[in-house]
């Protein structure tokens, strides 16, 4: 059985924070908390392209480490995680600025990069 993760998106707008709608969402989103919202209306690229996101385990589950309760180790993941989110970084048009692999969630400071994504032809999306 495999580990379930649950991802949010953090992002640091003061328009965000206020509850304001952001120029690309409509104003039945910018009521919603953040991390119930579509991704269209997370992602705004004419505010940032920068972005702080945090996936994590669901049901207590271990990512990497040990978990104490059973005493499984899981620590083999973490190179595995590390590389695919390399791997990642290049297939899509993103730089990943910082990551940070921890027991049960892992962060990824991630970069859009537009000007890359846009020069892809649509044979390359």
């Amino acid at each position: 059985m495999g580990v379930q993760i649950y991802t949010e998106i953090y992002i640091q707008d003061t328009h965000l924070l206020k509850n304001e709608p952001t120029p690309l969402s409509s104003d039945q989103d910018s009521r919603r908390p953040a991390m119930i919202r579509p991704r269209s209306a997370l992602i705004s690229l004419l505010d940032t392209a920068w972005y702080h996101c945090v996936s994590r385990c669901v049901r207590r589950a271990f990512l990497c480490g040990e978990d104490r309760a059973t005493g499984q180790n899981f620590e083999h993941r973490r190179g595995w995680i590390a590389s695919r989110i390399k791997e990642l970084a290049h297939i899509f048009a993103i730089d990943v600025a910082a990551y940070a692999v921890m027991s049960n969630h892992y962060h990824v400071v991630a970069h859009i990069d537009c000007d890359r994504a846009l020069a892809w032809s649509p044979e390359e999306v």
